[in-house]
């Protein structure tokens, strides 16, 4: 930098200046479900695994694709981000008290490495409530993941896009343990989610158990899975890339 005043004197001095890595969020982590009311509580998690300082920011989506302000306990709705130094975590939670059930699915940008896990505890009754936990991932176009419907046990899928401009036809293609194959697809318009039973989605695999993979035309879809016992009790299911 140059200066110079009226007298025409000038002096010169070199700064140097250092960029952080932006936060962006194409390449954000993804929680494809969160949830809080009607008995539900969403916990997350969030841990330092870089060598260095790491900045991180949420967004929230409900299922029609608008931003959502999902609470959080001890900040504004909607609001999570922070700063966390090598090895330091972060735990937040939402209150639970949402007059109606309130679910969507978050993205999260990062100026580096971190490890995310988001847990699910629904309050059934009983002296210990039922939970769930899934690690984030990022979007992809293909997604596998388990799925049984015996014995009583049902199980729910939630799916999010992550493309904020563009819809997105999920196409799932069970396949049954014997063998038999069955597909079904939905629509979801930008940043849009969806949860739901699979049974509802395709009646011919009650009963059955099986795989179900997940495709789309673009990397920009988020998945994961809870697997539901006759007692209410449930327990995660993961989605492999």
């Amino acid at each position: 930098m140059k200066v110079t005043d009226s007298a025409a004197t000038s002096a010169t001095q070199t700064f140097s200046i250092t960029i952080g890595t932006s936060l962006t969020f194409s390449s954000a982590y993804r929680i494809p479900q969160i949830v809080d009311g009607a008995g539900w509580v969403t916990r997350i998690s969030i841990i330092n695994t870089d060598q260095a300082p790491v900045t991180y920011t949420f967004r929230f989506w409900g299922d029609n694709g608008a931003a959502m302000p999902f609470p959080i306990l001890n900040q504004a709705p909607g609001v999570l981000s922070g700063t966390l130094a090598p090895g330091a975590s972060f735990f937040a939670q939402s209150p639970g008290t949402s007059s109606t059930l309130l679910q969507g699915w978050a993205e999260i940008a990062t100026s580096g490495q971190i490890g995310l896990t988001s847990i699910f505890q629904f309050s059934i009754g009983s002296p210990r409530d039922s939970q769930g936990s899934s690690i984030s991932s990022l979007s992809g176009s293909s997604f596998l993941m388990p799925f049984d419907n015996t014995q009583g046990n049902v199980t729910s899928v939630a799916i999010a896009n992550s493309n904020g401009t563009q819809p997105l036809t999920v196409t799932m293609n069970y396949v049954t343990d014997g063998g038999a194959q069955s597909s079904t697809s939905i629509v979801l318009q930008p940043h849009a989610h969806q949860a739901f039973v699979v049974t509802a989605n395709n009646p011919l695999v009650a009963g059955f158990k099986g795989a179900i993979q997940f495709s789309a035309p673009s990397a920009d879809i988020a998945v994961m899975g809870l697997e539901f016992t006759p007692a209410g009790a449930f327990t995660s299911l993961g989605a492999f890339q």
